[in-house]
This record gives structure tokens, sequence and C-alpha cells, in this order.
């Protein structure tokens, strides 16, 4: 079976060590990027909310956020971060769960 279908023992092992170390019960290992987050945006949303992005994103996230993720009943709205007040005005009280921002956007860094 191909490893990234399912948790392999050393995969579990490291979420445990991970887990130790940053003093929690166990951690997650994901075989990518998008996928580490896609389980992050997910443990927190649910169809029906709502997500603000920072229009500067890898490529994978983009696809993730512009298509998969509306698909799911998950609303995002994107806003650009050269104003302080652009996150702000798109904030839906009750529905807005999380802005997500790449420090570093890859690949233009």
């Amino acid at each position: 079976m191909y490893p990234r279908y399912h948790n392999t023992p050393p995969h579990t092992e490291l979420g445990l060590q991970l887990g130790a170390l940053e003093k929690t019960d166990d951690a997650v290992v994901t075989g990518s990027g998008i996928s580490a987050i896609l389980a992050g945006l997910l443990s927190v949303l649910k169809a029906g909310d709502h997500v603000l992005a920072l229009d500067s994103r890898y490529g994978g996230t983009m696809e993730l956020l512009r298509h998969q993720l509306p698909q799911m009943g998950i609303e995002v709205d994107f806003f650009s971060g050269q104003r302080v007040g652009d996150a702000e005005r798109l904030v839906k009280p009750g529905r807005t769960r999380l802005i997500y921002c790449e420090s570093i956007t890859n690949p233009v860094l």
C-alpha cells in the first residue's frame, strides 16, 4: 500500500514523538504540505462557515480555497493585505471562522 494513503508505523511513531516534543498527546503526519493545510482547515471548518484568505498564496492552496472548499459548502473571500482594514471589512459575524495567510508564499517568496 502506498504510504501516503494510511499512516504507517513510522508515521505513527513520528506523530507520537512530535506530539511529545510539543507537549500534546499526538500529532498528525501528512504526506504533503497541501494535505497538512487541508487537515488544519478542516479541523476547524464545516459547511456554512466562512474563510478570509490572503490573495498571495501557493498555487495548490489557491486551488483548495477557490474550488475545493466551496464544494464542501465553505465560503471563501480573498483580501489583498495591502491595507489594514481589507480583511476586517470582509468579516461575516458568526460565520467567519478563520483568516488564512501564508507568511512566505511559495514559489514567489
